[in-house]
């Protein structure tokens, strides 16, 4: 990175260790560690694309954060609901909460039923 004059950002630089208790106990003293003069240590839990991994892969954060931005949608829509036709309304309402469910959707894969 020192060659093409790049330099890492130590505010935005973060990185997870995903695994069990166990095994992340294992690496205990190996962090905090260095890389190019910064000092770096592991994050309980990394956004990356709009969805927050935790150390032990689950996404529980990620889904208790989807629920209320569908029900913000669903609320906002409410409120014009008047202003338009119930047909529009349930195009708008579709493609706002089928974006919103459908994105990274393939990360949910085998998530178990109560976590959902």
């Amino acid at each position: 990175m020192k060659n093409s004059k790049l330099k890492q950002n130590a505010d935005k630089t973060e990185f997870l260790i995903i695994g069990t208790s166990t095994q992340r106990a294992k690496l205990d003293g190996f962090f905090p560690t260095h890389i190019l003069d910064q000092c770096i240590t592991p994050a309980a839990s990394v956004l990356n694309l709009g969805v927050t991994f935790d150390e032990n892969c689950n996404l529980k954060q990620y889904i208790s954060k989807t629920c209320p931005c569908c029900f913000y949608h669903i609320r906002d829509l409410c409120r014009i609901r008047r202003f338009i036709s119930l047909s529009f309304a349930k195009t708008i309402a579709t493609a706002l909460i089928n974006s919103i469910l459908d994105y990274c959707n393939s990360l949910l894969y085998n998530t178990a039923n109560k976590d959902i």
